[in-house]
């Protein structure tokens, strides 16, 4: 085991679990990226203020339907006293979505190269 990075004084380490509707996945996802590391299908978690948590919180209100999806955030103000375990799998798929990620921003730098700049008014 090995204690996790810790953020700051005013940081809480904050672990958030989601459930949604297939045709919300993918646009939770990209926001939750914003926000945490993601480390697993439906599994972000990282350092945030308090007043980050609350912004990220009122997002994803927008984003999903309360009636059917889930979102489960777990938070500690303790950050030194968390400790993380995972097993080689997870740091596989942790290491792909990097990889995966960077391969994405390459690609989108590569267009917006390629494309003449136009103001808009």
């Amino acid at each position: 085991m090995c204690p996790l990075k810790f953020g700051g004084e005013e940081d809480m380490f904050v672990v958030v679990v989601y459930d949604v509707e297939k045709k919300r996945c993918s646009k939770v996802m990209k926001y939750m990226r914003k926000w945490l590391e993601h480390r697993q299908r439906s599994v972000f978690s990282g350092f945030l203020t308090n007043n980050q948590l609350h912004i990220m919180q009122h997002g994803l209100r927008n984003l999903i339907d309360p009636e059917y999806d889930n979102i489960i955030i777990f938070k500690s103000n303790r950050a030194n006293q968390i400790e993380e375990w995972q097993t080689g799998k997870a740091l596989e798929v942790q290491r792909t979505a990097r990889v995966s990620e960077t391969k994405k921003r390459k690609k989108s730098r590569e267009k917006s190269k390629n494309r003449p700049f136009k103001f808009r008014f």
